[in-house]
Parts: structure tokens; sequence; C-alpha cells
């Protein structure tokens, strides 16, 4: 094996990190865009803790070079992805941000997917070979 699925993996890696970043702080500002103006803001922030928990935990095992955390990841992003798709059904800010976030969604989904295989193939090689 060469080094190439190292590298890739890497870049695999940090891609999946900045899209996950960015789905996050697109997650939050909707959060705060889309809020009736009567709610008061710690309702908002609890909501946006509930949005944003179950992804930030995967910030530190994706960042270690965990394969199986990207992938539980991924499984986490379909349902993020069809929340999202619902969201392409309603009008106006709302609508347009849900095709920020579906496009986000599948663009982590893929990263995270690349980054999974190549890692594990860098993982199963023999270490003479890397």
């Amino acid at each position: 094996m060469t080094t190439a699925p190292v590298k890739k993996a890497g870049q695999a890696k940090w891609i999946t990190l900045l899209l996950l970043g960015l789905l996050v702080l697109l997650l939050a500002v909707e959060t705060l865009l889309l809020a009736p103006p009567a709610v008061q803001t710690p309702a908002i922030l609890l909501v946006i803790m509930l949005k944003l928990l179950p992804l930030i935990f995967f910030f530190r095992p994706i960042q270690q070079g965990r394969p199986m955390s990207a992938v539980w990841l991924g499984f986490l992003l379909m349902l993020y992805f069809c929340w999202a798709i619902l969201g392409l059904y309603e009008h106006g800010l709302a609508g347009k941000l849900a095709v920020a976030k579906a496009v986000l969604i599948g663009s982590c989904f893929v990263s995270a997917m690349l980054f999974t295989r190549w890692q594990r193939a860098v993982l199963e090689a023999p270490a003479a070979d890397i």
C-alpha cells in the first residue's frame, strides 16, 4: 500500500469536520432566524442545544480518526437529511435554508463515508506497507 490512503483519509477527515462545523453553524443560525418573536431566549437556546448536541459529540472521535464514529455520524445525518427534505416544502427563508441544509448534510455524509473507507484501509494495512 502507498501513502495515498493515508493522505486521502486525512483530507476526508478535515473536510468532514469542516462540513460538520458548517452544518452546526447553519442549524444554530436557522433556529435564531426562524424563532417566533414571542419566544424567550432560554427556550431558543434549549432548542439550539437539542438540535446541535448530537452532532457536536462527533467532532472529537472523528478528529481522533475513528472510522466507526463516522459511520454512526452517517446514520445520524440520514435523520437530519429527512428533516431537511421535509423543510423543502416550506416557503420563503425556511425553504431556502432547507436547501442549504440538505446540500450540507449530503456533502458531509459522502465525506464521512469516504473517510471511513480510507481510514479503515489505513488501519487494516500492515505497518510495513504504509
